[in-house]
Formats: structure tokens, sequence, C-alpha cells
């Protein structure tokens, strides 16, 4: 099973009492980054892990981390502590913007 890619903010209401951590994404031929939210949960069959991600705003992250620090927690992955999605929904939904709509 996969991760599940959230589109906005407001669908981490659905991931309210779950725990989650954030890190750097790099696409390393481009160089460009993406800061996600990652939120752990029960993955089925007894096992747990990522389940679902959002990507947010740098001014969101850099928020987070104040909050939670970041670590090297596994070979060359960079992440937080684990805090309460709950926690941090209304921080997250003020700085980041919400996608723009094609129309």
């Amino acid at each position: 099973m996969s991760s599940k890619k959230l589109s906005t903010p407001d669908d981490l209401n659905a991931y309210a009492s779950n725990r989650a951590f954030i890190r750097i994404f790099k696409y390393k031929p481009l160089n460009q980054y993406d800061h996600l939210i990652c939120i752990d949960g029960d993955r089925g069959q007894g096992t747990t892990g990522e389940v679902a991600y959002l990507i947010i705003s740098e001014a969101a992250y850099n928020a987070i981390a104040e909050l939670h620090p970041i670590a090297q927690r596994e070979a060359g992955l960079n992440r937080s502590e684990l805090f309460e999605v709950g926690s941090i929904i209304d921080l997250v939904k003020a700085l980041t913007p919400a996608p723009a709509t094609e129309g």
C-alpha cells in the first residue's frame, strides 16, 4: 500500500488523531525540494508506517520544526520527532496556501 497524497491542509482533519513527522524530499536531478508532513498509521496486515502525506509551504515546515526538532532518524533521512497531527492543523492552514484551481 502506497502513501496517499493529500491535496489541501483541510485533508489533515481526517488524520487529526494520528501521529506524523516532517521531512524534506529532494528531487535530485532537478535540485528541487518538497516540504512534507508524513502521517503515520496502520498500513494493514499488522504493519504501521506512512499512510498519507501533504506538501506544505516552507514557512509551515519551519514553524513545525521549531516545535518538533529535526534529527537524522534513519540513514540519510532527516525528520522531526513524531507529533499529533491535530496539534498543527491550524498552523499549516495559516501558512500553506491553497492549491490553485484550474478553470
